[in-house]
């Protein structure tokens, strides 16, 4: 079993301090974790780390960040011969301020627009792909020309192309914001409602099975005709970069696995989890046998 992921590569400088900073003021930062990031290539590393053969398609800079990311994927297995290395773009970077009292993250983004897939038309054979936005017409023209392979969509921005995409794949996994900017519904996780609503709106527009996730509410489904909400596998959040990347990486996962679907979300739902207590997506990722060990506990 194989898998592809088109999309997002990052390189992530995490800063940590106890407030959130206030304007017009110098801060010193005594620790920095960096690490490879984004989402697609998160799912990636994941998927790779627990054991699945899987393919990498993207795009970084011609500059240490890079070169730092490939040797990443390199080490811990992840096939990079659809990562194009651009000259003329720079390897995208975030820089993330994690508030150490509560474990939030604020992150501020900055890509080239030159940075985008220069082969549109990716050639291999696979079983799953997920994609998660980025490079949408090399991702769309894949999901053209392999009918057959199973394929996930890790949708958080609402623009034309990603909807089209979103249009197209078996699993559509959104963010809480994808959600309410799409349908125009404020979800309030007290309300129930609004839960409901907000679901039976992508369902109308969406044909693949849908999951909305909520952060640390957990997500919601819907399982034989009925909409649920599995709560969260709740941990002491230090850093919750990338827990979003390691719930669709897990996601897909257990799809490859063979897991049955409402497994797949509860097994999720524990990566997830279990990410917040480390800084840095990278290093946040927990080892699988952790992961199944909660999951046999709690199913």
């Amino acid at each position: 079993m194989k898998v592809l992921c088109i999309g997002s590569i990052t390189y992530d400088m995490s800063f940590m301090t106890n407030e959130y900073p206030k304007e017009n003021i110098k801060y010193r930062f005594d620790k920095r974790v960096d690490c490879g990031g984004g989402q697609a290539s998160n799912v990636a590393y994941l998927l790779s780390k627990w054991g699945i053969d899987t393919y990498m398609a993207g795009v970084v800079g011609n500059d240490d960040f890079g070169r730092k990311i490939i040797s990443e994927f390199t080490d811990i297995g992840v096939d990079t011969t659809n990562v194009e290395i651009n000259d003329n773009t720079d390897t995208r970077i975030s820089f993330i301020i994690i508030n150490t009292s509560n474990g939030k993250r604020t992150v501020f983004s900055y890509s080239e627009p030159n940075s985008t897939m220069n082969n549109k038309n990716i050639k291999l054979d696979v079983d799953y792909v997920l994609v998660d936005g980025q490079h949408n017409e090399t991702a769309i023209n894949f999901l053209n020309d392999n009918m057959g392979v199973v394929s996930i969509m890790d949708a958080d921005r609402v623009t034309t192309e990603n909807i089209k995409l979103a249009k197209m794949v078996d699993y559509l996994v959104t963010s809480k914001g994808f959600a309410e900017q799409y349908t125009n519904i404020t979800i309030d996780t007290s309300d129930v409602n609004t839960l409901i609503n907000a679901y039976k709106k992508l369902k109308e527009d969406f044909e693949g099975e849908i999951v909305i996730t909520l952060e640390d509410k957990g997500c919601i489904y819907e399982e034989k005709g009925e909409i649920k909400i599995m709560p969260a596998y709740s941990c002491k959040a230090v850093d919750t970069t990338g827990a979003g990347d390691i719930f669709h990486g897990a996601f897909v996962y257990g799809l490859m696995c063979g897991y049955s679907y409402e497994d797949v979300i509860r097994i999720s739902n524990i990566a997830g989890g279990l990410s917040v207590r480390k800084v840095g997506s990278r290093y946040s990722i927990p080892h699988i046998k952790e992961v199944l060990n909660v999951y046999d506990k709690t199913k």
